[in-house]
């Protein structure tokens, strides 16, 4: 039906020429029935038959390699298309458009595609300085179009957030971005910043600005990870006694507001911004209480909550009575002594549950629990699952 639709617009003369405007009025329209003819077939919504048409139109056999490129620009201008068929060496037949007016060829993939695409990335570049180009991994034979296609825009769209413009292969670098999910610790990211680990922080942001869906980038889940990074160093901040409403109304002010920003270059800006305002603020507000009994109190909990660590041992080494003592902790903490030990130990059993092959039995010993049972109960109270179902999700 597609076919005899298409074809209703072509010239009954189509095979009989009678002069050259005729001829070049002819093959016009033969290839606005084969552009047509090949949008329906990457939506899926053609038949075999006419899938082969295609394939013979560009003699395609079952074994040949082929990739698929993708060129982009803000406006389209036939000095483009020109400027690709002079590159490539295109014959009218091998030049098309998708549904969203990209350029697209299907390229039988010898060794020299991806510099011939570099290069011709150099040329469009110094007139298009937006262009974009895709190719395509390499795929084998007929029945290949649609995922060729598939594949390149994949590519396309996730250099598109992440530089604007550039040239991207395949077959130097795979479509499939590795995902993060939200069971991923933001505390690791947090302690970053309070620790000045600012190499390390680059590259954990740099990961989760890659997370995706389906291939492209997912930017609403790479804002909530931000967002969750940006609560947990607010938390800690107003934990040390800060205000954090100076620091949210400074780095609104210099890389405006999280749920408006949508490519790599904002979004890593925003990341990094956070860190330097964030690192400064935590900075003044560790020099103002180095000296105070509670966060030298909380300081030792942390490093030393695997020990049988007692309140008036604690209290001792701080100089402070240890009923005040356990009401500051509990001020600051928001429980109380046990409890914030129990947390800090369970946080850990699941840090190891996450990452480590242990028994349960070896886990509770390593967090500071001498007795398994007690263990797997304090564990089902605190998150309200069992260990081993904890380590199964």
């Amino acid at each position: 039906m597609i076919h005899r639709l298409l074809m209703d617009g072509l010239p009954q003369t189509m095979t009989k020429p009678r002069n050259v405007a005729q001829e070049e009025l002819e093959r016009r329209r033969l290839a606005w029935y084969y552009n047509h003819l090949l949008k329906t077939v990457l939506q899926g919504e053609t038949a075999p038959a006419l899938e082969r048409e295609l394939y013979d139109l560009w003699r395609i056999e079952s074994e040949d390699a082929l990739s698929c490129m993708l060129i982009q620009t803000r406006e389209q201008s036939p000095l483009l298309q020109k400027q690709v068929q002079e590159s490539l060496c295109l014959s009218w037949d091998q030049l098309f458009t998708d549904s969203a007016g990209r350029l697209l060829v299907i390229l039988k993939a010898p060794q020299t595609v991806d510099a011939a695409g570099e290069q011709l990335y150099s040329r469009l570049a110094s007139v298009w300085p937006s262009v974009l180009i895709a190719i395509s991994p390499v795929m084998r034979g007929r029945g290949s179009i649609q995922a060729l296609y598939a594949s390149a825009l994949k590519l396309l769209l996730q250099k598109q957030y992440e530089a604007g413009s550039g040239f991207i292969s395949g077959g130097r670098r795979s479509a499939a971005v590795a995902e993060l999910t939200l069971e991923d610790d933001v505390h690791l990211e947090a302690a970053r910043i309070e620790k000045h680990e600012r190499e390390l922080f680059v590259r954990e942001l740099e990961q989760v600005l890659r997370l995706t869906k389906k291939g492209v980038p997912d930017v609403v889940m790479i804002r909530l990870r931000i967002s969750m990074l940006e609560l947990e160093v607010c938390s800690r901040i107003t934990q040390l006694g800060g205000d954090v409403a100076p620091l949210l109304e400074r780095l609104r002010y210099r890389s405006g507001s999280l749920e408006e920003l949508s490519t790599y270059r904002t979004l890593k800006a925003y990341g990094l911004t956070l860190y330097d305002e964030a690192a400064v603020l935590l900075d003044s507000l560790h020099e103002g209480k180095e000296s105070s009994p509670v966060e030298q109190a909380i300081s030792r909990i942390d490093q030393e909550y695997r020990s049988g660590l007692q309140l008036q041992e604690l209290a001792r080494a701080v100089h402070v009575n240890p009923n005040y003592l356990g009401y500051i902790i509990k001020r600051r903490v928001g429980v109380s002594f046990k409890a914030y030990i129990h947390s800090r130990r369970i946080e850990e059993a699941k840090r190891l549950l996450r990452h480590t092959g242990s028994s349960i039995h070896q886990i509770a010993m390593e967090v500071g629990y001498s007795n398994a049972d007690y263990f797997i109960r304090m564990f089902k109270r605190t998150t309200g699952l069992l260990p081993t179902v904890y380590r199964q999700q």
